[in-house]
């Protein structure tokens, strides 16, 4: 090789040598552009690893808000429901269960997050909407003629409430954060949705 190119003449030494500089020049771009994108795939995944733990963060904090406040609610029900008392208007005045503004707002970012959570965290609040949507239904209309049965609310708090607790943990432990203290007292509310059941079961 070496032979070869101590043989070369002017012009044929100049072609060797442009051409030889032509692809090392272009070797060290392609491995430069690799370096560069490798380190642009750093930058935005630890950029999206930041946005996801603010996302994380922020519907944590939410759904241990509603969970609590649908716990109240479930609290609330069954204890009218054991002593015979009828749901009326005011019950509503006096339960008010607010919509999840953060969830709503961070719709769009919740596929950054773990599939698990995603599917949790989705669950939880469809159960609450249940909820929210069943609850006006429990007050005595004069004109309807029949009620429904607090089952209808019930059941789907106390599933919103069992099935979000292992989700929080996640969260937490993803966040390095204690757990969160179990804010899902549900009082009589499994109880009650027990008879409710039974007392479904006898009439089928």
């Amino acid at each position: 090789m070496w032979d070869w190119l101590s043989q070369l003449t002017g012009g044929q030494a100049s072609f060797v040598g442009t051409l030889t500089g032509s692809i090392l020049g272009f070797v060290a771009l392609v491995f430069g552009a690799l370096f560069n994108f490798r380190l642009n795939r750093r930058r935005d995944a630890l950029l999206r690893a930041d946005e996801a733990a603010a996302v994380t963060a922020a519907l944590f904090s939410e759904i241990i808000l509603v969970r609590a406040e649908v716990a109240r609610t479930a609290r609330l029900v069954a204890k009218i429901e054991m002593r015979g008392g009828e749901f009326e208007a005011h019950f509503m005045e006096y339960i008010r269960l607010q919509d999840p503004m953060l969830y709503k707002a961070l719709a769009n970012k919740l596929g950054l997050l773990d599939p698990k959570l995603v599917l949790g965290i989705t669950a939880f609040h469809s159960r609450v909407q249940t909820v929210r949507d069943w609850l006006p239904q429990l007050v005595e209309k004069e004109d309807r003629g029949f009620s429904y049965s607090t089952l209808s609310v019930l059941e789907p708090a106390i599933q919103a409430i069992d099935e979000i607790k292992p989700i929080l943990d996640a969260m937490a432990d993803g966040m390095e954060i204690e757990r969160p203290k179990d804010e899902g007292d549900l009082g009589g509310a499994r109880d009650v949705a027990e008879m409710e059941r039974d007392r479904f079961a006898e009439h089928s």
